[in-house]
């Protein structure tokens, strides 16, 4: 084994120059915040957002330009993730742009289920899913209450 030759004076020597070549490389600006990267893109507009990819909520900002988002960064001054994202929530201008994605609600019009079946997928109105929502939800509230009132638990009015 070969012995380490490093008397105290090189080792102030190497502690004494570190700082200095520290500050001059630039490893000093490492975890140094820094405003958003400007867009050389005309007519384009950044717009401070949230990542809604799972309950962290960091922030982006999405650069759009006419209507189509062309790039998402990092919120530096999000205090949640400084500037960062994750694969997930750097890949969300896909998802935004993705020519799959479903942009006004559906209902399915075959009730039959299974693998080979077609569920007959049809477009509907904003409005008439939130009433379909709302039918739904009262007929189940419905059927609760008349459960709960035959077991005993509740009392008719």
């Amino acid at each position: 084994m070969s012995k380490l030759s490093l008397t105290r004076r090189d080792f102030l020597k190497i502690a004494g120059v570190s700082p200095l070549l520290a500050v001059t490389t630039g490893i000093s600006e490492i975890g140094e915040r820094r405003p958003p990267t400007q867009v050389p893109v005309l007519n384009a507009k950044r717009v401070p957002t949230i990542c809604t990819f799972c309950a962290v909520g960091c922030g982006i900002i999405a650069t759009v330009a006419n209507g189509k988002v062309i790039d998402t960064e990092g919120d530096p001054y999000n205090p949640l993730n400084e500037g960062t994202l994750c694969p997930k929530g750097r890949g969300s201008m896909e998802l935004i742009n993705s020519p799959r994605r479903l942009t006004s609600p559906m209902i399915r019009t075959n009730p039959r289920k299974g693998f080979e079946e077609d569920p007959g997928w049809r477009k509907i109105t904003w409005g008439d899913a939130l009433n379909t929502i709302g039918d739904w939800t009262k007929s189940a509230v419905d059927a609760e209450i008349l459960r709960l009132q035959g077991m005993g638990v509740m009392q008719k009015k």
